[in-house]
């Protein structure tokens, strides 16, 4: 060809493929797939990859350029699913395209559809462009596989027909082999401890090594480390308790012993209040384990008790003021004080608590003292009645007694008129305690009296007297009775017997006069006779008038004349 006609080819090339100009100043090829994504049946038994390459001006048309091409791993396994397949991929003069072939393997397992990644690198005199990578899809051909199915499938080591372990295959269809951590019993394990070394209980056999064998159970903090027959590994003895603290062995303190309770655990770590371990050397009562007042055991580790100011409610304390005394809301064994516990609430409002909230028992439901006059009738007090007040005439008296005809109160409620304190007629007030009618017969217990009679408001009178009917009637105080209401006839109108100093002349006597005593020498003696006395005649010396001076005194029937 001569060179004019591989100028005007080139020339044509250039503006078809690559719309670039005649003319660049060394402008590269680009080399890339001629598709994203490949695909291929497995029964196929290859598939052609393609690969394109653009040129960039009409020079590049005329050089060598190559490009690596490789497959790598996607789902699809090289050996058993395709050929691993890599390649230089060299475009000569005028090349614009170039394949690939990579080998598929059809295998008798069914895996579903794979996949192959294909990769551009390492271009010379040329630049990758997209896509410079592309996959590759092996379309599955066989029938799915499952484990358990008894056919051994790809990616399965055995197949034993069933999905159980320690048969031998396990599960996921691979062999149980020592080492696992399955221990196989169809393969005489005794223990599978993840590895086939011997020296950790289980040895590189899968079989239990001795009680008391040698091992080590990465605890560089227990002293002797052997085996226990069962495949385990146990720490013998620990550096806690010999006096020497051991900060990386989780010690906290080491006071030569393995004892609790003086402040260094058994374990070697610090004994404190809320550990659950009671601290006798710290001085600890108790320790539930927490700091908490209020469950038995306080936030300081005391033991809670009544009296401590402490409601303890794991206990049965309802309260807890501090002390062990009645009468301040809170009692000895601290329950709640309330009214029927039988103490009284000095802090509440109690004047009394007999044990209930039963009125009428002398201390009512609110444990109050019932008295009369609150209107609970209490029973206890012998009260017949309570209206509410300490008034006499309504019913229910002072002292709470029900007033009844009789008792000597006029109750006005009972529209009692009258209450001479019986419930007898005939005494004007009658026994209903109504008024008798006026006149009506009765006694006044005056025997003295000749008629008693009502005076129709409940008063019996009587009117008249025995004395005067000349019939001496002793009880009554009659001393005498002449038959008349006379004196100065030796009985008086009182018939009382008349004597001389009584100050009545008793004419039916030997009395002249009665000045009312019985004195003698002022005009009427001691025996009620004038007295009759004549003063001296003369005149006196200074008297020169010749007047009768005379003075006439009379006492009784006597006269006494002075001159």
């Amino acid at each position: 060809m001569s060179n004019l006609r591989k100028l005007l080819i080139a020339g044509v090339l250039a503006i078809v493929f690559a719309g670039a100009p005649l003319f660049a100043a060394h402008a590269e090829s680009k080399i890339y797939f001629g598709a994203e994504n490949f695909s291929q049946n497995e029964n196929g038994t290859e598939v052609t990859i393609t690969i394109t390459r653009s040129i960039s001006d009409i020079m590049d048309i005329f050089r060598t350029v190559s490009v690596d091409f490789t497959t790598g791993a996607g789902t699809a396994t090289a050996g058993t699913d395709y050929t691993e397949t890599a390649a230089t991929v060299t475009f000569g003069a005028f090349r614009l395209t170039r394949s690939v072939t990579v080998p598929i393997i059809d295998d008798i397992y069914a895996e579903g559809d794979e996949t192959v990644l294909l990769t551009l690198s390492n271009p010379v005199d040329a630049v990758l462009d997209d896509p410079s990578a592309a996959v590759l899809t092996i379309i599955e051909d066989d029938v799915i596989a499952a484990c358990g199915n008894s056919f051994v499938e790809i990616g399965e080591q055995c197949d034993d027909g069933n999905t159980d372990d320690l048969d031998g295959c396990n599960a996921t269809c691979q062999l149980e082999i020592c080492g696992d951590s399955i221990i196989n019993n169809a393969g005489l394990e005794q223990c599978d401890d993840g590895n086939a070394v011997s020296g950790d209980c289980c040895d590189a056999t899968c079989q239990l090594e001795a009680l008391g064998s040698a091992c080590d159970d990465s605890n560089t903090c227990s002293a002797i480390d052997q085996c226990d027959g069962a495949g385990l590994c146990t720490g013998g003895g620990s550096t806690c308790g010999n006096g020497s603290l051991e900060a990386g062995c989780a010690e906290q303190c080491d006071d030569g012993n393995l004892e609790s309770a003086d402040g260094c655990s058994a374990t070697c770590q610090t004994e404190f209040c809320g550990d659950g371990s009671v601290n006798n050397a710290g001085l600890e009562q108790c320790d539930d384990g927490n700091i908490v007042d209020g469950d038995g055991c306080n936030a300081t580790c005391q033991t809670e008790i009544c009296g401590d100011g402490f409601v303890n409610n794991n206990g049965t304390e309802a309260c807890d003021d501090g002390n062990i005394e009645n009468g301040d809301g809170c009692n000895f064994t601290c329950q709640v004080e309330v009214c029927g516990d039988g103490v009284v609430n000095n802090n509440g409002t109690e004047v009394c608590d007999d044990g209930n909230l039963v009125d009428g028992d002398g201390c009512n439901a609110t444990c109050g003292t019932e008295t009369c006059g609150d209107g609970t009738i209490n029973n206890a007090g012998a009260e017949q009645c309570d209206d509410g007040n300490i008034v006499d005439g309504d019913g229910c008296n002072a002292t709470c007694v029900s007033e009844i005809c009789g008792d000597s109160i006029i109750n006005n409620a009972g529209l009692e008129q009258c209450d001479d304190g019986n419930a007898v007629g005939g005494d004007c007030c009658s026994a209903t305690c109504q008024f008798e009618a006026l006149g009506s017969a009765c006694d006044d217990n005056n025997t003295c009296s000749a008629t008693d009679t009502c005076d129709g408001a409940g008063l019996c009178s009587g009117k008249g007297s025995t004395c005067g009917n000349a019939k001496l009637n002793a009880r009554c105080g009659e001393l005498c009775d002449d038959g008349n209401f006379l004196n100065a006839d030796g009985c008086s109108s009182t018939c009382q017997t008349e004597f001389c100093g009584d100050g009545s002349i008793n004419n039916g006597g030997t009395e002249e006069c009665d000045d009312a005593n019985t004195a003698n020498g002022d005009g009427c003696d001691s025996s009620c006779k004038n007295e009759v006395a004549v003063a001296d005649t003369e005149a006196p010396a200074d008297d020169t008038t010749g007047e009768d001076t005379s003075v006439a005194a009379s006492g009784g029937g006597c006269s006494l004349i002075v001159r």
